[in-house]
Parts: structure tokens; C-alpha cells; sequence
């Protein structure tokens, strides 16, 4: 639930799998060595929330991402196949544009609050496509209270609900009430899904997992053999025969980057390519390019899959 977007189920591939995989791999990389970086970055000073007096929320932050997806189709689709509507039309260009509000109460109570908007970027689209409203399979509305989702259409109306796995923002929330002063921009990072890194954790599992290490102009690359991870995934050896390289720009704390290799021959199966915004202008993640390649177990069609994803309008607030 990276991004906060619930979307109708497809057929399951490993490939897509181990895509899943390395990325929530490198979050919890930079989840964990974060955690230290953030309790030595807050003071210690005394002082009393107003939210610790009334029912205002203790911390607030809110955002925008507006992601472009398509898929190109790379292998040559039977006339007759009944299959060849389906896969053209998810194969076609989309835009996805929402807000996101996240607010944590003394108490302990989180509520995380998405919207569909109006896409702004149409120009990533076709033509044929600007002017043309599609209908989002997301719901209008999501409102997410403690690990339990609330659907809600564009009338307001509740259409479902669905109770969440514990996820990391219920340890997010009890860090932060931890504090006695928050440091707003390194909870906003966690929040938006990327952390600030720590150099020395990274490098310590890195060796730890017998991972080659390279640097070169400030960039430090490190390729993971995924099988290592078999412990930590409770998935099989077949899933996991696979790599991981990921390049750290530790001097500003930052994964720049990441691919995914098939073991044998080397294939590229996914790179993405992360951009910030400068330090001395808060470090934070505005753009991620993304492509994976898939072969449909089912059918054999084989595809690219593009994303761009943009990040805007942060805000926080503390009720000190």
C-alpha cells in the first residue's frame, strides 16, 4: 500500500513478485536505518503538545503523487485470441492523481486519508487520450483508521470496507509519540514511503549478506543475491533466484536508484531511477522513474511496464 491505491488483483508472476520484493526490500533497508538516524536527530527539549490537551491531531502531514502508467506490447498477439481486447486496453496510457493526508492523535489513533484529483500532466498522454475521462477502479474516496479501510464513491457514500494488515505506519505512530520534539521533516520522509538511509547499516548488511560492494563518483552500488533473503521473505528459492543492485548516494542519506537480474543471463527484469529535491530545500523524493519486463505464465505475451511517479505539495504540522 506504498502509495495508498487499491486496484483490481491481477495474474500473479514471479517476476512481478520479485519486483515487489526488492522494492519493499530497499524500504525496509532504509525503514530500519533510518530509526536511529531520527531519535539522534530530535531533541530531547521539554515542552507540551496542545494536541496533548485537546483532541487535535499531534502531527499532520499531507502530499500529492500523480503517477503515469502504460504498457508496451512486446510480443505479437493472435487475431483470434479472445484475450487481445483485454490486454490492449490495460495496456493503454493512464493518470492517476491523489491527496493524501496522514494524522496521528495522542491516543495512539492514525487516520490516513486519500482522494482522487483531477490528473494535471496530460501531456504524458496520447492526443486521443487527453481529453478523454477514463473511470478509475480506485475508489474516490479511502479513508484508513487504524488498519481498517473505509470506501467511500464520489457521493460520499461508504461501498465497502476491508481490515488492513498491520502496516508500518502503526510503528511510525508509536515512534512518533515517543518524542518529546518531532522533527517534522524526517517523519515526512518515512511517511511518503522514502526514509532517509543510514550508511553504516547498509554497508554492515550489505557485507552481512556477502553482497558486492563497488563506489564510483560518490556512488556506492551494491548487488544483493536475493536468495540470502530466504529467511526474511518465507519465499522459495525458485522466487528468489534472482538479484538486486542498488546504487546510494550516501552523502545525502539517499537511495538514487535500483534493477532487478534474472540469475541466469543476467535479464533485466525492473530499474528505477529516484530524483529529490536539493538538501538545503528539504531532500525529499520528487520523482521516480520505473520499468519492469513480465512474460504472462498463462499466454506467453511479453511486456514493458512504464511509471512515472510524481510527488508534490508536501506540508506538515506539529501541535506543539
Amino acid at each position: 500500500m506504498e502509495n495508498f491505491k487499491l486496484k483490481c488483483a491481477r495474474t500473479f508472476s514471479p517476476i512481478l513478485w520479485s519486483i515487489r520484493f526488492v522494492s519493499a526490500m530497499a524500504l525496509i533497508l532504509s525503514t530500519a536505518s533510518c530509526d536511529k538516524n531520527l531519535i539522534q536527530e530530535i531533541s530531547t527539549s521539554g515542552g507540551t503538545s496542545s494536541a496533548r490537551i485537546s483532541s487535535e491531531a499531534l502531527f499532520t502531514a499531507s502530499y500529492e503523487i500523480e503517477e503515469y502508467s502504460a504498457t508496451e506490447i512486446l510480443s505479437r498477439i493472435p487475431e483470434d485470441s479472445k484475450e487481445k481486447p483485454f490486454i490492449e486496453i490495460d495496456a493503454q496510457p493512464r493518470l492517476d492523481r491523489q491527496g493524501v493526508e496522514f494524522k496521528l492523535f495522542l491516543d495512539g489513533r492514525y487516520e490516513i486519508t486519500t482522494t482522487q484529483m483531477e490528473p494535471t500532466k496530460l501531456e504524458l498522454l496520447p492526443q486521443s487520450l487527453q481529453k478523454k475521462k477514463v473511470e478509475s477502479v480506485i475508489s474516490n474516496k479511502t479513508f484508513i483508521e487504524n488498519d481498517i479501510a473505509h470506501f467511500y464513491d464520489s457521493n460520499g457514500n461508504e461501498t465497502g470496507k476491508s481490515q488492513l494488515k498491520v502496516t508500518r505506519f502503526t510503528t511510525l505512530a508509536e515512534k512518533i509519540l515517543k518524542m518529546t520534539e518531532i522533527n517534522k521533516g524526517q517523519v515526512a520522509n518515512e511517511i511518503i514511503g522514502h526514509p532517509l538511509i543510514n550508511e553504516a547499516y547498509i554497508l554492515g548488511l550489505a557485507k552481512e549478506k556477502n553482497a558486492e560492494i563497488d563506489e564510483d563518483k560518490g556512488i556506492t552500488k551494491i548487488k544483493f543475491d536475493l536468495s540470502r533473503f530466504t529467511a526474511e521473505s518465507n519465499e522459495s528459492i525458485e522466487n528468489l533466484s534472482k538479484y538486486a543492485v542498488q546504487y546510494y548516494d550516501f552523502k545525502n542519506k539517499r537511495l538514487v536508484g535500483e534493477t532487478l537480474h534474472d540469475k541466469n543471463g543476467g535479464k533485466l527484469l525492473y530499474r528505477s531511477t529516484i530524483f529529490y529535491t536539493p538538501v538545503d530545500k528539504g531532500n525529499q523524493v520528487e520523482k521516480v522513474l520505473s520499468e519492469s519486463f513480465d512474460e504472462n505464465p498463462k499466454n506467453g505475451i511479453k511486456t514493458r511496464h512504464i511509471k512515472q511517479t510524481f510527488y508534490s505539495r508536501m506540508k506538515t504540522q506539529v501541535n506543539i
